[in-house]
């Protein structure tokens, strides 16, 4: 984004594509994306794209990208995740970093030792 947070799909294409096939990050990844305090929108064929050209170097992150959007943008956010879903991508759209978190590090109930069955 620029100075004042408006996107710019080359630059935001750029910097994405950059981030995943960088040399220092050669160990694959998982990816949060905030975008929450930008302002400008990408079009709908912006999002398509950009989805399309993340497919193309889908073996140099781990597993999942993780949108996170103000509410207000959660309709183009969710768009991105279908159309990564569709290219084998696992996206995830959200509104809180809380659930973006939780959704790339799940949670692992481990049994307490006393539990019962054990």
């Amino acid at each position: 984004m620029t100075p004042d947070g408006d996107l710019d799909f080359n630059k935001t294409r750029e910097m994405l594509i950059e981030a995943v096939t960088s040399e220092e990050m050669a160990y694959q990844l998982d990816i949060l994306v905030d975008f929450r305090h930008t302002t400008g929108n990408l079009s709908t064929t912006d999002i398509w794209y950009l989805a399309e050209e993340l497919s193309k170097h889908d073996n140099a992150y781990r597993e999942k990208i993780a949108i996170l959007v103000n509410p207000d943008r959660f309709d183009k956010a969710k768009f991105f995740e279908l159309c990564s879903l569709n290219r084998g991508i696992e996206a995830g759209a959200f509104s809180t970093y809380e659930e973006a978190i939780d959704w790339i590090f799940p949670r692992i109930d481990v049994p307490h030792k006393d539990a019962p069955g054990r």
